[in-house]
């Protein structure tokens, strides 16, 4: 069974895309995407090539989606982080207890 087409427009110009059945919204979705971060370099710039331009905007994309996995991984730690600080807490409780207990 052949996949589907979907054809975009980036720039002005139409690229058909193959994709899996099903992700035809999503193809348009990130090509409308593409294309509205390449007309930002476009009214900011001009056209310097087409190539220049999609680097940019893939860039641009790139970079966010850099920066929107990043917490996670700020996330993750601070956890560990969280974790060991309530360790240590919980064994100064302790000790403070046995100190209590024996000084009382």
């Amino acid at each position: 069974m052949p996949m589907p087409t979907v054809t975009v427009t980036v720039n002005g110009r139409s690229y058909p895309v193959t994709c899996d059945a099903g992700q035809e919204p999503l193809v348009e979705a990130s090509a409308a995407e593409l294309d509205r971060r390449v007309q930002m370099f476009v009214k900011a710039y001009g056209q310097p090539g087409e190539g220049q331009l999609l680097v940019l905007a893939g860039l641009m994309l790139a970079a966010e989606l850099t920066e929107l996995r990043q917490p996670r991984a700020d996330l993750a730690t601070e956890a560990k982080g969280t974790a060991a600080i309530e360790a240590i807490a919980h064994r100064i409780e302790a000790i403070a207890g046995k100190l209590e207990r024996t000084s009382g």
